[in-house]
């Protein structure tokens, strides 16, 4: 397995763990939080699948997009770090491997 399918696939199983980790916690976080968390895992998995799919045709996001998901998971795990560590960790880590495919 090349190191970015291995990258992905630990993406793949943080993400698992993000939404394990709201499903934990269903009423320290509220509503719109977790519908923006699983809104940004979903476009992750998009984001993924478009990269590996591209044939050369506009489908992958353009980076502007995907420098706006980072955004989005650097400022929820900034906001989560004291109200809740664990759930700010699993963000992080998203973003991490985000980092490390080259989103």
């Amino acid at each position: 397995m090349k190191d970015k399918d291995m990258e992905r696939q630990k993406l793949k199983e943080t993400l698992a763990e993000l939404h394990q980790e709201l499903a934990a916690s269903p009423d320290t976080v509220d509503d719109e939080t977790k519908t923006l968390l699983k809104q940004l895992a979903t476009d992750i998995d998009l984001v993924c699948v478009a990269e590996v799919t591209d044939s050369g045709q506009d489908s992958t996001p353009v980076p502007e997009q995907k420098e706006g998901m980072l955004d989005q998971l650097l400022d929820l795990t900034s906001e989560f770090e004291e109200s809740h560590p664990k759930l700010a960790e699993v963000i992080g880590r998203v973003a991490t491997a985000l980092s490390r495919i080259g989103i």
